[in-house]
């Protein structure tokens, strides 16, 4: 299916985890470049649309989930990005970035997040160019988390809970979700780090 794509990303032994096995060697086996087993656990194979090894870098996530799902956003399409794995797996650092803050677009650590910020404004401004200004876009953002199957709003003080609404109109959306006018990568980020 086109419309739902599925990434993985294997972190690096961590060094702890170097020091208590003493290996460098990986769980996971390639069998090719989107196909990868688990020898210890299982004898089935793994597909994916994407599978990142040990030394995919920031920029090669970007490029190969990032850019697609903001691209898709310009077209008018919704464009939904899931980290999902257990504690210690790398999901904030592969989001965010191995920082706090945002760094700017020069720091090669930074994540997903920032940078499908980057990109998704740097498109606004080509597509405004390229229509003389006759097409404008308004960028609102929102800061949610679904957690045990229920909505949270994180950027409302009491984070009350939100449900999915469907509407002929506005199509699949959050109900009651706070949103927040954004300009630049900057302001979006700034959003996402309250």
């Amino acid at each position: 299916m086109d419309n739902i794509q599925v990434f993985m990303r294997i972190r690096p032994l961590s060094e702890d985890e170097y020091r208590r096995d003493r290996t460098t060697e990986s769980a996971v086996r390639f069998l090719s470049e989107n196909t990868v087993s688990i020898p210890s656990q299982r004898t089935e194979n793994f597909t994916f649309d994407f599978v990142g090894n040990e030394t995919c870098t920031q920029q090669d996530v970007f490029d190969a989930v990032g850019r697609r799902a903001v691209e898709r956003c310009m077209q008018g399409y919704n464009g939904t990005i899931f980290a999902y794995g257990q504690t210690g797996s790398g999901k904030t650092f592969t989001m965010q970035g191995a920082r706090d803050e945002f760094t700017g677009p020069t720091d090669e650590l930074r994540g997903l997040i920032p940078r499908c910020f980057e990109y998704l404004f740097k498109r606004i401004s080509e597509e405004e160019v390229r229509t003389n200004g006759r097409v404008k876009y308004l960028c609102k953002a929102s800061y949610v988390e679904i957690y045990n199957e229920t909505i949270y709003d994180l950027l409302d003080p009491v984070m009350r809970t939100c449900a999915v609404r469907e509407d002929i109109k506005r199509g699949v959306f959050i109900d009651n979700v706070t949103e927040e006018t954004v300009q630049d990568p900057t302001e979006a980020y700034d959003v996402f780090m309250r």
